[in-house]
């Protein structure tokens, strides 16, 4: 039976090969939709979920499994057939702070992966549906009809604090000066057709690297499947097995067993103690 993968694996930006992984945005869409499939996966069907070529996608995948980011199991001995599976959760990469080159590399990857994340986006202007709206995440993201309206309402109630805050702010003679503190920038832009998704990555300093493993361990969530994922929040919200059943098209046997690993894999025995882990 295969192991669930690590919550991390620590990559080094010393090595040319991390510092090549992190540049190439195949590789890091690659092993992105890897980590979230449900299970492992053929080159065949990961070339046709990213629309490359299967030489191509096995370069890629070759590469990751030599950084051990990635694992091949032998699907079926007689046939000789091989799936890939992610290895672990999370990228975490560790840098010396002290070296001037490295964190000359880091800022470039930023700036890089800046570019990406806003690379599949377009304007509202240029999205033909009166329902585009704005808002700014690190990365593009896959949102449902209900997420979608959860993510409005969100945003909603943000904008009554901040204009609370601003009505309510007065400024007083010998009050220390009137700059203010906070910056507020939230935008959602609807993604071009086929836009990829890409990691979240933790870049930490190599004296802080145990810090870095122990939050991206102590999150929970990078433990979980993908499956794992939306049953858990679905559960965290107060949904029936049977209606997360209907909501994913399983069965509510399917939904129990998959309950059963994410108390499991959690280390809770009850609902709202899942959803205590889930916020953190």
């Amino acid at each position: 039976m295969p192991q669930a993968p690590t919550p991390s694996l620590t990559l080094d930006l010393r090595d040319s090969r991390v510092r090549a992984l992190l540049a190439e945005p195949a590789a890091l869409w690659t092993w992105e939709v890897v980590r979230r499939f449900d299970g492992p996966v053929s080159v065949r069907q990961l070339s046709e979920m990213v629309g490359r070529e299967q030489s191509a996608t096995q370069g890629v995948l070759d590469a990751l499994v030599a950084l051990r980011l990635v694992v091949a199991r032998a699907a079926n001995a007689a046939a000789r057939m091989v799936r890939y599976e992610a290895a672990t959760q999370a990228l975490v990469v560790v840098f010396d702070s002290g070296d001037a080159e490295q964190v000359s590399e880091i800022r470039r990857l930023g700036a890089r992966f800046k570019e990406l994340s806003r690379a599949g986006c377009m304007a509202i202007e240029e999205y033909p549906s009166p329902e585009a709206f704005a808002f700014e995440y690190a990365r593009p993201t896959r949102l449902d009809a209900e997420q979608i309206a959860r993510l409005k309402s969100l945003m909603k109630q943000v904008r009554n604090l901040l204009e609370q805050a601003a009505s309510t702010s007065t400024i007083e003679e010998g009050g220390g000066g009137v700059f203010c503190t906070h910056q507020v920038l939230i935008e959602v832009h609807p993604c071009k057709p086929r836009t990829l998704p890409l990691p979240q990555i933790v870049l930490a300093p190599r004296a802080e690297i145990e810090a870095a493993r122990s939050l991206v361990a102590g999150s929970g969530m990078p433990s979980l499947s993908m499956r794992e994922r939306t049953v858990a929040l679905a559960m965290a919200a107060g949904k029936s097995r049977p209606a997360i059943a209907s909501e994913l098209g399983l069965s509510v046997n399917t939904v129990a067993t998959v309950s059963k690993r994410v108390y499991a894999k959690l280390k809770v025995r009850s609902r709202a103690e899942l959803a205590n882990k889930l916020r953190g």
